[in-house]
């Protein structure tokens, strides 16, 4: 996953339990990749929440199409929920 360039949006329910740590695992492996999780909603988001799901893809197309999808700066990935070094 750590070879993905390609822009990534991971879009899950925060009741979906079963995608609920895939999803954190691609975050934080794909350089590309956004995670958004929308609240009280399971695995079948887009018929749940469609307005939300819409607009969350939505917005992702349009930063792709404008290319503003960013790679994530490796420094953000940490261990240390402060970010210090032992």
């Amino acid at each position: 996953m750590k070879r993905i360039t390609v822009p990534t949006l991971v879009v899950t329910g925060n009741e979906d339990w079963p995608c609920l740590l895939p999803g954190l695992l691609m975050k934080q492996n794909i350089p590309s990749a956004a995670l958004s999780v929308i609240p009280n909603s399971g695995h079948a988001i887009n018929i749940e929440e469609p307005e939300e799901y819409n607009r969350i893809v939505s917005d992702f197309l349009a930063q792709v199409e404008s290319g503003r999808w960013p790679q994530r700066d490796p420094r953000a990935v940490s261990a240390s929920i402060t970010g210090m070094r032992n």
